[in-house]
């Protein structure tokens, strides 16, 4: 029979194709098959370009992706949510082509309205952004900076969410000293605040981030930085539990560090433990919980493990349990008398 055969597939390609056979005494014979696409992660097709305007006139930004599935594009404003103010309008939609086209619209653009605005395009099998800077014209204003939250051991970028054009130098201070105040500390060329290695004791805190333009009209904002510790595990120390048929088996998770609330949950291959299966969990206190399983049968072999997550991340621990069961006949063997 015939073969279709496509080349250099795209995503226009994807769909149903029907094969019709037609027999000259009259009758038809057909069937039908889908070609369907990986998951491809988002590249943007249209993005927006950086402006500097005067103050009044609409604005609008838009920004387009492709990928499989569609992404959802969602929009920021110097690293912080778009203002909930009657003048922005976000829309979003999906063209015949699988295209996403999302715009942010501003009516009367104002002074406060400037600063780096990103799109960001997101799909389960990554994202891509794109970010742009919207200068209007008018004296230094910095927005309300939100309670950010920082994960020790991590890097921190605190954005000053500076408004107004020109602005000659962005500084930050805390604790009416200026940053940089050490190593760990950076202030990159477009005001970011950076912090390597954030560390709970040393740099939660209130920051505060001024603005000044040429003429010496400045604007100075605060917002607080609240460190949060993740968790941290006592490792389990045997690499295989080895024990008997009708053992007790005990394993013991010890959270060693980690912002609580916390929470404990365990598992058993991948999938959460069955009470049914003679296991029970004691939860000790707010960082220890024993795994407790009676009358082990070769059922309960497998790997164990303890999962701890508090707001700020998720980690986890196997432990390996293998139950030994003793030899059983299959067939008993029987007396046989050979007669000579």
């Amino acid at each position: 029979g015939d073969t279709l055969q496509v080349t250099g597939v795209t995503r226009e390609d994807k769909g149903m194709y029907q094969c019709v056979v037609r027999r000259q005494e009259g009758d038809s014979f057909q069937a039908s098959a889908e070609l369907q696409l990986g998951d491809a992660p988002p590249s943007l097709v249209y993005s927006f370009i950086e402006q500097t305007l005067q103050p009044g006139p609409a604005v609008s930004l838009k920004c387009s992706a492709q990928g499989n599935p569609t992404p959802q594009i969602a929009w920021t404003l110097d690293g912080f949510p778009l203002p909930t103010n009657g003048r922005f309008m976000i829309g979003q939609y999906v063209t015949v082509h699988g295209d996403v086209i999302s715009h942010v619209n501003i009516s009367h653009v104002m002074v406060e309205d400037g600063g780096e605005y990103s799109c960001v395009a997101e799909n389960r099998a990554g994202k891509t952004s794109h970010s742009a800077r919207l200068n209007i014209y008018g004296l230094p204003y910095i927005r309300l900076i939100p309670k950010v939250t920082a994960v020790a051991g991590q890097t921190l970028y605190l954005k000053c969410p500076v408004a107004g054009y020109p602005i000659e130098e962005i500084h930050w201070e805390r604790g009416g000293r200026e940053l940089p105040e050490d190593m760990r500390q950076k202030v990159q060329t477009d005001g970011t605040l950076e912090i390597k290695e954030v560390q709970k004791a040393l740099d939660s805190g209130v920051y505060t981030c001024w603005a000044r333009n040429k003429q010496g009209h400045s604007a100075r904002r605060s917002g607080e930085v609240t460190v949060i510790v993740p968790p941290k595990l006592n490792p389990f120390h045997s690499a295989t539990l080895s024990l008997n048929v009708g053992d007790r088996a005990s394993i013991t998770c010890s959270v060693i560090k980690g912002d609580i609330p916390l929470t404990i949950n365990w598992k058993k291959d991948g999938r959460p433990i069955d009470p049914s299966q003679r296991m029970s969990v004691t939860q000790v206190d707010q960082y220890n919980s024993i795994l407790v399983i009676e009358n082990l049968s070769a059922d309960h072999t497998g790997n164990y493990s303890c999962v701890v997550r508090n707001s700020a991340s998720e980690t986890e621990d196997s432990q390996a349990l293998l139950v030994n069961v003793p030899p059983r006949w299959i067939v008993e063997p029987t007396d046989v008398s050979v007669e000579r």
